[in-house]
């Protein structure tokens, strides 16, 4: 019914690793942090404590979110590299083909395949680039717009979505 190629570029692993951040746990989590860490700046400037102990305990909340922020975003750049060395450090393209059991992928030289059924997917997220499927597992199905060979990319949209019921 479908079918369209995406090839896993730096840009485009970011573009849906960006999607999945934004639409998933992880908002919720910073939100929850940021509310934490701004209660615990006020617990420590309100305190009687004087001196340095009083700006230490401030440090630990700011190095804390720095290295929370450092291991997001580098989650990009490690799974692009993961997919160029199981390529032989080349960009990874990804064959989708989408029909009425789900969607199905062909992926590298070796031709790895995969299949998720409708009953995985929760939703559809399009960014400039992808329609980005989530997964009840925390996993996402980059689709690329502009790889579409069958069918246009409206079209696999609205077709995944109302096989999820969304």
């Amino acid at each position: 019914m479908f079918e369209t190629t995406v090839t896993l570029t730096r840009d485009i692993v970011s573009e849906y690793q960006s999607a999945f951040l934004k639409k998933g746990r992880f908002q919720k989590m910073v939100i929850i942090y940021a509310v934490v860490v701004a209660l615990f700046a006020a617990y420590v400037l309100l305190s009687p404590q004087k001196g340095g102990m009083r700006y230490l305990l401030l440090l630990a909340p700011v190095l804390l979110g720095w290295f929370v922020y450092k291991k997001v975003s580098n989650l990009a750049s490690q799974e692009y590299m993961r997919y160029v060395s199981a390529n032989n450090g080349e960009d990874l393209s990804v064959v989708y083909t989408i029909d009425e059991t789900g969607i199905n992928g062909v992926s590298g030289a070796q031709g790895n395949s995969m299949a998720f059924t409708y009953d995985q997917m929760t939703r559809v997220v399009e960014t400039e680039n992808l329609y980005v499927v989530f997964l009840k597992t925390h996993m996402v199905i980059p689709l690329a717009k502009a790889g579409f060979t069958k069918g246009t990319p409206e079209e696999c949209k609205a077709w995944i979505e109302s096989k999820i019921g969304v």
